[in-house]
């Protein structure tokens, strides 16, 4: 049964049109990636994503400190998408989100029992499809890049 909290949740801050991809493939259009390098390349890719759909500054996931409770859960996502869409390890996820790999751990189990209402699980379902496409426009398709694994191309 879909928890009404997270629900709510995806409702309110993603909109309807969440559920069926629209403010998910919307964020894409304006991911902007300043640097080559391929870890910041698809760190910021996961960031502005994530951002974007979660309406939070992008600036704020990096930040060392938890901060407000949507931008936890944003953050959370962003570190979830890293290691499971992309398939990076849990210390390389911490690494590169200036976190401990316990964290990183404790963050891909909160979003995993999040997946349990079909709306979040949704866009989690969007959101790695775009982050994978993202990251493989950029890099042309070339896949298995500096401990990132062969999903993220």
């Amino acid at each position: 049964m879909p928890s009404s909290i997270s629900t709510h949740f995806c409702s309110h801050h993603l909109g309807e049109d969440a559920v069926h991809g629209g403010a998910v493939l919307n964020a894409v259009a304006d991911v902007y990636v300043p640097d080559g390098s391929v870890v910041v390349l698809q760190r910021e890719v996961i960031e502005q994503t994530v951002a974007q759909v979660f309406g939070v500054e992008d600036q704020d996931l990096r930040r060392a400190t938890r901060g407000q409770a949507r931008v936890a859960r944003a953050r959370q996502v962003a570190m979830y998408l890293a290691h499971v869409a992309c398939g990076m390890s849990l210390t390389a996820v911490g690494r590169t989100f200036s976190r401990d790999r316990t964290t990183v751990s404790h963050a891909c189990g909160v979003i995993e029992d999040g997946r349990d209402d079909p709306v979040f699980d949704r866009v989690l379902e969007l959101l790695e499809n775009v982050v994978q496409a993202q990251i493989g426009s950029y890099r042309g398709g070339r896949a298995m890049v500096e401990g990132w694994g062969a999903s993220c191309q």
